[in-house]
């Protein structure tokens, strides 16, 4: 790598993060896109780690937000879907945890991947993994 290069959207978000294998920043050695909503919260993240990208062949990953919801008053991460497939969903449970848009657990098809515990509106004092016993 020999140089960086960063272009931004009309919003003035980072939308394109190049590294190039040349000095005069010609030659793109690999990429990153970002996509992102009205909002400003990216929806979806490309990389290439050989060249430029190319949307239809490079990896992605997409972010998929709740864009309040029944009138909410916020836009929250609901789940995260992986360029294999996997799709990890934020669980807010009711009271606080949903009012303040703290995630309360990580999930995807197998079951509970993490869990978290607060102090307050947003110390984590304890989680738990896939496995783990709370003791």
């Amino acid at each position: 790598m020999r140089r960086l290069g960063t272009t931004y959207n009309s919003q003035g978000m980072p939308e394109k993060l190049s590294s190039y294998s040349d000095t005069s920043g010609s030659t793109v050695a690999n990429e990153v896109l970002r996509q992102y909503n009205g909002l400003m919260q990216i929806i979806s993240e490309y990389q290439s780690e050989n060249g430029p990208v190319n949307t239809s062949t490079s990896p992605k990953v997409d972010y998929n937000f709740s864009y309040m919801a029944s009138g909410a008053n916020h836009s929250r991460l609901v789940s995260t879907i992986y360029p294999n497939g996997r799709i990890v969903t934020m669980n807010y449970a009711g009271g606080i945890d949903s009012n303040v848009s703290r995630v309360t657990a990580m999930t995807d098809v197998s079951g509970m991947l993490e869990s978290y515990l607060y102090l307050g509106s947003s110390a984590i004092v304890g989680g738990l993994r896939r496995g783990q016993r709370r003791s």
